[in-house]
């Protein structure tokens, strides 16, 4: 895990997101509960056609076993972990090098905030730039790739036009650094952030577009994420700007987390 200096003083972000072999060696060592199964990608063509991707809950899913149809490499980021999962990671890794004398004692590893999260992306309308459609290389989300690999017709006009290569989720490092030298800003996984979400925190062009947006159930019930993923299509979902969110407990097949290293409070 590397980690660089990224628009916010006095703290460092990881380059990538957490990877699978990142996140074993925290489950080797701690042995945390996957039986509760995670959400994963049901595609579906309704009587007169139509292609539908949606979310359900798998029981036999995990981080280890995300629904793929290809396995992760060691390399790709990890998948189907909560909130409080990487909120568990952070607080191992922390344990664990403080105790190795790798990091300060007064030093931690925790989830960017939204206000970090913001100051890495740039200030471009996406993380790639401001261009529509997304250009060659810019990141991993639901192109051509993913259509390839599914039946019936129609998919390939209702996703994006490219082709990224990957159906999933893609080794880090495979698409191009954003300024700061971070990778998979825009695509790959969602990534969780330390924050509560509050529906202010998208405008009003983004709640408009995205109706769900608007439901933050009081401010102190769902987390939020930024980045979009690869299960991404569309353009508000994309935006630098965009803000996704879910109850802390929910684990996604297109859900991972990056981590980044500050003083602790």
């Amino acid at each position: 895990m590397q980690f660089v200096p990224a628009g916010t003083p006095n703290v460092l972000f990881c380059i990538w997101d957490v990877r699978v072999k990142d996140y074993q060696a925290f489950v080797d060592a701690t042995h945390p509960d996957v039986s509760h199964g995670i959400y994963v990608t049901k595609e579906t063509i309704d009587e007169n056609g139509g292609c539908l991707i949606t979310f359900e809950h798998d029981p036999s899913a995990s981080w280890k076993n995300p629904g793929f149809d290809h396995p992760q490499t060691p390399n790709d980021p990890v998948v189907g972990v909560s909130w409080n999962d990487a909120q568990a990671f952070c607080q191992w890794l922390t344990q664990k090098e403080r105790a190795e004398k790798k990091i300060a004692s007064y030093l931690e590893y925790r989830l960017p905030t939204d206000a970090e999260w913001t100051a890495a992306v740039g200030k471009s309308k996406y993380p790639w730039g401001d261009q529509w459609p997304p250009p060659d290389h810019a990141g991993n989300y639901c192109d051509q790739a993913f259509a390839a690999g599914l039946p019936g017709a129609g998919w390939s006009s209702i996703l994006l036009p490219g082709n990224d290569g990957f159906a999933h989720t893609s080794p880090v490092g495979s698409f191009r650094a954003n300024a700061y030298g971070l990778y998979d800003m825009g695509g790959n996984v969602w990534q969780w952030c330390e924050d509560w979400y509050h529906s202010s925190m998208n405008s009003e062009d983004v709640r408009q577009t995205l109706p769900s947006s608007g439901d933050d159930a009081g401010g102190d019930t769902y987390r939020v994420m930024r980045g979009g993923s690869w299960a991404e299509k569309t353009p508000e979902h994309m935006l630098s700007a965009c803000r996704s969110y879910d109850a802390p407990e929910a684990g996604f097949s297109d859900r991972g987390f990056r981590v980044v290293i500050a003083r602790a409070p």
